[in-house]
């Protein structure tokens, strides 16, 4: 149900990764699967894939991504991907920069109106505020190597919790690692088209849900193994 409202939400963020869940859940519990059934379950997975991306709303969003590109080629800008492709390029502008450590705030601003006097990215877009809309580049602008692997951490540590966890037999805590592995990787696409950190909302969501998941887990193999 998780991953149905992610992918109904309409955000294609959240359609990125999508894919690499339903293989993990599949993989996952492939021996409740016989050959016969994996064969199956894959096949009718990419039927309903294939049904799905016919449908209105998908598709309209799938065209105006593709038309949002054309546009970009043609040199205007000024729509959804062609905004966000400019912030990204002026985040590894920054961070060439400033590799390691990365710019901060106030000067990461500064380099992004330069970029624009430069003519490296739009004028228009240089003066805007907004985040890179790209949590990985974000930290790679404003805290460099040393905020990116922070990042990668703050994701991979927990999932391969969950996913050491996952081992366990007892279906209830297969069933929460599983839930708590698929948030993160749904979580690790949505980043790569929004800076979810730099909102409180997106901050509270993954720190909430993730330290529940993960309590239950850590609770469920203590229990376990007493």
């Amino acid at each position: 149900m998780g991953i149905l409202g992610s992918f109904l939400s309409g955000s294609r963020g959240g359609w990125v990764f999508l894919p690499l869940a339903l293989i993990y859940l599949v993989y996952s519990n492939r021996s409740y699967l016989k050959t016969k059934g994996q064969i199956a379950l894959i096949a009718f997975l990419l039927v309903v894939g294939a049904i799905t991306i016919q449908t209105p709303q998908v598709k309209e969003r799938i065209d105006d991504a593709f038309n949002n590109v054309t546009h970009y080629e043609q040199g205007h800008d000024i729509t959804s991907l062609g905004i966000r492709l400019e912030l990204w390029k002026s985040a590894i502008y920054t961070f060439k920069k400033h590799p390691i450590f990365g710019a901060g705030y106030h000067e990461r601003q500064q380099l992004r109106e330069r970029w624009g006097k430069e003519g490296l990215v739009n004028k228009t877009i240089s003066h805007y505020t907004l985040h890179s809309h790209n949590q990985y580049l974000e930290d790679l602008s404003l805290r460099g190597i040393v905020g990116l692997t922070s990042l990668i951490l703050l994701l991979t540590i927990p999932f391969g919790i969950f996913n050491r966890n996952n081992r366990i037999t007892s279906n209830k805590s297969n069933a929460i690692n599983q839930c708590g592995a698929v948030s993160i990787i749904l979580m690790s696409g949505y980043l790569l088209s929004q800076a979810m950190f730099r909102h409180n909302s997106g901050t509270m969501f993954f720190a909430t849900l993730t330290v529940i998941l993960l309590a239950c887990s850590i609770t469920l193999k203590r229990e376990e193994k007493s």
